[in-house]
């Protein structure tokens, strides 16, 4: 029995981080800041030592790397300055296109992941392509690229007003560099990383030294903007001329206060179009930038916070960073609606525990005229290798005049991860009836899921079949409230993936569900009848050519089928398909394509729905500041029509001038005469003291 219990502790205790060399680079200060543009022509490039010695991730995870890389560390008093060489011999077939910020994919580029803070467990990154476009960190830097005979080499300037880091004289960072190399489909980095990393990646990083008494400052930056809106529908005729602000100050170099007044979005690209084929709600994304920075600081297990309920702030205030191994975001923001102003509020802490833990609170609340709504949660992260974790989530839900019995919130995962072999998971979730977040997103209440998901991983590094998993996904759902069981089965699945970056998913679903449908007071009730769902799904997707690529899904199920009104649920079948296209026109164009066709159809032809789905997005990269794309979306189960229009001008770094026109029809399409339509013209412009 002793030894069985020593045996488990120290499972328990075995953290990752073998005692492994690190690798090591060597900063080299400059008196004056050099040229940034991509040309690495300087002395002292000859004079200093770059990091060399890359190896690849994939596709043979260890191996030398296909082609060379090299990457310089500088700093001035100012500015972290980062240099790179990548050896191609055949630069005509460099994958590298002109887009306004982040607004590229699978390109040729390098990443800077930087730890400031030196804690393995977070990071920055700062990405340029072979043509100079950036992506990552959206804040004031800047990068150049050039391709030339020999390849590509690009430099990278980010002041350290950029960054969060301790105060302290002699910095020493964790830094990795990343390459990746399009056509070949290769990933390389310079500290490697194996496969069962890569959900742990900043605690393989190397060590930056030699950063001697730099400094943040206080980094504060104003970001005015003002603009003229126009807003024409059938109900609505406006005029508006409108002004606001955003404010950036680094209260420490490691926390950051978020200002935002009076925010306009009219430049965020339309909703997409989709059916509601059940009652349950819809989760929009997040395109507003207010709320998109730094969202994964309130991230949790379920949804307690949910920016889309603020649907249009006058005031919103964030606060975020980390201090001592404690992450720290906390948002308020007022919300100005029909009813009058709605508050909302969100604070999210987490504490760093052992090696690659974590323990966590988090508090969210809408207060308004009459109502309130307050939530409060914890949870945890707990790694006892590289491959073993267990994380656990607990909320409990009030609101004014809501029960008190029935409102909690509670997750169990326990799972093993590795890159080939058989791995698995499982997992308990429990959402109680009387659970009610209306400061969040918890779309359905009143059940309970056990769910088994064993897979089993062959691996085959550098053939062209690379990898071939076999998984099984094992459920059983019950009515917290009854006691009954809702839903019970499983689902077979098969996914391959090819090295010319090709993937085919094939599954086959067989279970039985019992439905929540609306009574008449229109809550959401169980149904009584266990109806089957089970059919096969397919997809498949390449992504491996440098002009096209291409994707689709298809499922055709047995499966209850919902009234119009939600009522009822009757049986029958469902039966979809997506497909999704993207031509690459030039390095400057792109043509985006998505169909998706759905069908619902019940036994009795009672219900007997067809909606077809189409959109289109032309996105053109008109010069290196100045983007444009027209974006058109059609509902034939709806007659639905939107298109927008956007021209953008970017004088420097997140400074923008917009120029937007949304448009919104039904029954037929109407160019120049929408039912609804909004013109904005916006400028903003970001200044750093």
């Amino acid at each position: 029995m002793k030894k069985g219990v020593f045996t488990l502790c120290s499972f328990l205790l075995w953290l990752p981080g073998q005692a492994t060399e690190m690798q090591e680079i060597q900063a080299a200060f400059l008196d004056e800041k050099p040229r940034i543009d991509g040309h690495l022509d300087e002395d002292f490039y000859a004079q200093t030592s770059p990091a060399a010695d890359f190896r690849q991730f994939h596709p043979v995870n260890g191996a030398p790397v296909t082609l060379a890389t090299e990457v310089w560390v500088l700093y001035t008093k100012q500015s972290l300055i980062v240099a790179c060489r990548c050896q191609d011999p055949e630069p005509h077939r460099i994958r590298a296109d002109i887009t306004p910020f982040g607004g590229y994919e699978k390109n040729d580029e390098l990443t800077v992941l930087l730890d400031p803070f030196a804690d393995r467990r977070n990071y920055v990154t700062f990405t340029v392509n072979a043509r100079g476009v950036r992506a990552g960190e959206e804040t004031i830097w800047k990068a150049a690229a050039v391709i030339n005979e020999t390849g590509w080499s690009a430099e990278i300037d980010i002041p350290f007003k950029s960054l969060r880091f301790p105060m302290r004289e002699i910095q020493e960072w964790g830094i990795n560099f990343r390459r990746y190399v399009f056509r070949l489909n290769e990933t390389d980095y310079w500290a490697p990383v194996t496969r069962e990393q890569e959900g742990i990646l900043a605690s393989t990083f190397g060590r930056v030294n030699g950063l001697r008494g730099i400094r943040g400052g206080k980094n504060l930056e104003f970001f005015p903007y003002t603009g003229f809106r126009s807003s024409r529908s059938s109900d609505l005729k406006e005029n508006r001329l409108a002004c606001g602000l955003d404010l950036k100050y680094g209260i420490t170099s490691n926390l950051t206060l978020d200002l935002s007044a009076a925010p306009d979005y009219s430049e965020v690209e339309s909703d997409p179009f989709f059916y509601q084929t059940d009652p349950y709600e819809y989760k929009l994304s997040e395109r507003r930038p207010f709320f998109t920075e730094g969202q994964d600081f309130f991230s949790t297990a379920y949804a307690l916070f949910y920016s889309r309920r603020i649907t249009d702030p006058t005031l919103s205030l964030k606060v975020s960073g980390k201090e001592n191994g404690f992450s720290l975001g906390t948002l308020f923001a007022i919300n100005d609606t029909p009813d009058g102003d709605r508050y909302h509020g969100v604070l999210r802490i987490k504490k760093d525990i052992m090696k690659l833990s974590w323990v966590g609170l988090v508090y969210s609340a809408i207060e308004g005229e009459g109502s309130w709504n307050r939530n409060l949660g914890f949870d945890f992260n707990i790694r006892f290798s590289e491959v073993y974790t267990l994380s656990g989530f607990a909320a409990y839900s009030f609101n004014e005049q809501g029960p008190r019995g029935q409102n909690g919130i509670y997750r169990l995962v326990f799972g093993k991860r590795q890159a080939r072999g058989f791995t698995w998971a499982a997992v308990f979730d429990r959402v109680e009836p009387d659970v009610s977040v209306p400061a969040g997103y918890i779309p359905q209440t009143d059940f309970q899921k056990i769910w088994l998901l064993p897979r089993y991983d062959f691996l085959w590094e550098g053939n062209f079949l690379e990898r071939f998993q076999l998984v099984a996904s094992l459920t059983r759902f019950n009515a917290v409230s009854s006691g009954e069981m809702t839903s019970d089965g499983g689902e077979i699945i098969a996914n391959l993936f090819f090295r010319n970056q090709m993937q085919i998913s094939a599954s086959f679903l067989l279970a039985r569900e019992r439905h929540q449908v609306l009574n008449g007071a229109g809550d959401l009730v169980w149904d009584r009848e266990l109806l089957p769902f089970r059919g096969p799904t397919c997809s498949l997707s390449f992504l491996g050519h440098r002009w096209f690529q291409v994707g689709m899904t298809a499922y055709h199920l047995d499966s209850a089928v919902y009234t119009d009104d939600f009522h009822r649920v009757l049986p029958g079948k469902i039966s979809e398909l997506s497909a999704w296209t993207t031509l690459k026109l030039s390095p400057a164009w792109k043509w985006e394509w998505q169909l998706g066709v759905n069908r619902r159809r019940s036994v009795s032809r009672e219900v007997d729905f067809r909606g077809t789905l189409l959109s289109t997005t032309l996105r053109w990269q008109i010069a290196r500041s100045l983007s444009s794309f027209a974006k058109f979306q059609y509902d034939s189960g709806d007659r639905r029509f939107g298109y927008d229009l956007l021209l953008q001008y970017e004088p420097a770094p997140v400074s923008r001038m917009v120029l937007s026109l949304k448009n919104y029809c039904e029954d037929r399409f109407r160019l120049f005469r929408p039912e609804a339509r909004t013109l904005t013209l916006k400028l903003s412009y970001l200044f750093r003291i």
